[in-house]
């Protein structure tokens, strides 16, 4: 079954914004020297963090697939060995350590206190779902469905 990943409203103004800069940064500099070279560098920069956004997710018999326009994340059954919601304590003092923190979303590598390192391919901070490998990685991702997580249990067996 496929499940949505829309942009929260925080993500939806950090991508206006920051594509509203990048117009502006033409506009102004379009004349400059070197200035085709910082606008390559921005175009890649653009490309690159939409091709690994999280576009939806699909979950399977025996598997779970994170869709981006660059390799899909694969998630086996197999390989897991919790999954659960997020609560509010799980959520406090996340910080990004290399990713995007709102710019088409929220993915890369991520770390806190309560959950350690961890990989997060969400499009908004609510409906967080924690899922943990049994070699130790940890991934967060965030299906628009709130029930997403009772349908993962319950395709998968898990308690």
């Amino acid at each position: 079954m496929t499940y949505s990943a829309t942009l929260d409203q925080l993500s939806k103004i950090i991508t206006i914004v920051v594509m509203a800069g990048l117009l502006a940064f033409y506009f102004f500099l379009r004349d400059s020297a070197g200035f085709l070279l910082w606008f390559g560098f921005i175009a890649l920069v653009f490309t690159i963090s939409y091709a690994l956004s999280p576009l939806r997710y699909e979950l399977e018999q025996d598997r779970l697939v994170i869709y981006r326009l660059i390799k899909p994340v694969i998630i086996q059954r197999g390989d897991v060995s919790e999954v659960r919601l997020l609560e509010a304590e799980d959520k406090k003092g996340i910080l990004r350590t290399f990713g995007s923190g709102g710019f088409f979303g929220y993915f890369g590598h991520f770390w806190n206190k309560r959950l350690g390192r961890f990989m997060m391919y969400a499009t908004r901070r609510d409906h967080l779902v924690f899922i943990e490998k049994k070699d130790g990685k940890k991934i967060v991702i965030s299906p628009d469905d709130e029930n997403f997580i009772f349908a993962l249990k319950r395709q998968w067996k898990m308690s």
